[in-house]
């Protein structure tokens, strides 16, 4: 940390003359503002790996990013809006150890519990320049940094319907417990029968599965990211993870990441590739009718045996 007296009064006796000079220090003030209400709708968010923590005051004008269990990263105050919708873009005047100025962040509105920010990685004085290229350009700001909700609420999973992946098996797509003697490809169930809010892997045995609860979804151009929690956890399973479903020319692929919602982020990931089977109601209604069918057949199997021994 930075420790730097604070001068209240500085009296400087001018050498020469009976004039006494008095330099007050003034703090600087920002113009008034306040983060969009639904980022502020929630006080305490954190990363989508839980290494940081973004805390707003209850003004609803500062900002503090602490790394989980560490100290104080930053601390931003709101200087002034520069766009307003569902995508937020505002000047800051940031504090970060002995080093202050302004920086331009972008918040993203992507559902209820989920949202995403974006910060410039250079410190200016000037707050007019902080949103302005060059300090703008791509290679000047962050990656998009996930920031989920401490209480996620279950929400529908997108792209309902029944898949199977033509590409082999990823490891992370296995049960937790997978079947020896199944070696067919996995299938993925999306928002289907009893489980509107879940996406579920499956192997051909019907006892092993791996289940993963949706919190948030939202689509940008083709791509479609959710936010998802296995519901059977291992000791190095991450605790929330980000599935990336990509569609293009009949199929789909699948990738799911475990630090942010940003490929080009990562490393190299093993993805599904998966290709579409039915709609959920086409499959339930064909389990139905195989149900209905069944004794029917029996009956007729039955009756066709006691014509044989009474013939």
């Amino acid at each position: 940390a930075c420790s730097i007296p604070t001068l209240r009064h500085l009296v400087h006796q001018l050498t020469e003359g009976s004039k006494t000079m008095f330099l007050t220090r003034v703090e600087s003030r920002h113009e008034r503002c306040q983060f969009p209400g639904w980022v502020v709708s929630h006080h305490h968010w954190h990363s989508l790996d839980n290494g940081h923590s973004y805390h707003f005051s209850h003004k609803n004008a500062t900002l503090r990013i602490t790394r989980e269990h560490g100290p104080t990263e930053m601390r931003l105050v709101c200087h002034h809006i520069v766009a307003n919708s569902t995508t937020v873009t505002l000047v800051a005047h940031a504090t970060a150890g002995c080093k202050n100025g302004f920086i331009c962040m972008v918040f993203h509105k992507r559902d209820s519990a989920v949202i995403q920010v974006q910060q410039s990685n250079k410190m200016v004085q000037d707050p007019l320049e902080a949103c302005i290229p060059p300090f703008t350009d791509p290679y000047l700001m962050s990656s998009p940094v996930t920031l989920i909700t401490v209480s996620l609420p279950e929400t529908r999973c997108p792209l309902a319907g029944q898949y199977i992946a033509s590409s082999g098996q990823a490891t992370w797509a296995l049960p937790s417990d997978p079947d020896p003697l199944c070696h067919s490809n996995t299938t993925v169930s999306i928002s289907c029968f009893a489980s509107p809010n879940a996406i579920t892997f499956q192997t051909c045995s019907s006892e092993s599965s791996a289940v993963y609860n949706c919190h948030g979804t939202w689509s940008d151009n083709r791509t479609t990211y959710v936010i998802a929690s296995p519901v059977s956890r291992k000791s190095t399973d991450a605790k929330r993870y980000c599935f990336i479903l990509n569609q293009r020319n009949g199929y789909m692929t699948l990738h799911r990441l475990s630090d942010s919602c940003n490929l080009s982020a990562n490393r190299i990931t093993s993805p599904l590739n998966l290709t579409l089977q039915g709609s959920c109601s086409e499959n339930s209604a064909s389990k139905d009718s195989s149900a209905l069918m069944l004794p029917s057949i029996l009956s007729l199997n039955m009756a066709l045996v006691l014509i044989n021994i009474f013939r």
